[in-house]
């Protein structure tokens, strides 16, 4: 993420946000361990906010890891304009998924895409609250 957009809130909570993030993943794919790297760019101009996952397996369908990545890239950008994918790469031992967000809007510099994607989950959860309490 871009130095700019990794405000004292962020930054004093990296530990906890890499736990959680090693934890969630391991949860949600069985898998028996986690890495967990964030990189803070202090470049000028900054750059946009990257995201990339490594998966150490064999045995991985080309075909099957490109379909649920576009499905999850499609799921995504439905609240999450700017979100693309860059990078879909399947080998016989290593699977590697490359993402970029561009902030979109007026309010957020391009690079801040960290910060619109907080921005659009806070939006989603705020609208299903509203729409259960309508119910």
């Amino acid at each position: 993420m871009a130095s700019p957009t990794a405000g004292r809130a962020t930054r004093l909570n990296l530990d906890e946000y890499i736990d959680t993030t090693e934890n969630a993943i391991a949860a949600f794919t069985g898998a028996e361990t986690a890495k967990v790297l964030v990189n803070i760019s202090p470049a000028t101009p900054p750059p946009p906010f990257r995201v990339a996952m490594t998966v150490l397996a064999s045995g991985m369908d080309p075909s099957r890891v490109h379909a649920a990545v576009q499905t999850a890239a499609t799921m995504v950008q439905t609240s999450v304009p700017g979100f693309e994918i860059t990078s879909c790469t399947v080998t016989d031992e290593k699977t590697t998924v490359a993402a970029e967000v561009t902030a979109q809007g007026a309010r957020l510099p391009r690079h801040a895409g960290n910060l619109h994607i907080i921005n659009a989950a806070a939006v989603l959860l705020a609208e299903q609250r509203a729409t259960a309490k309508a119910r």
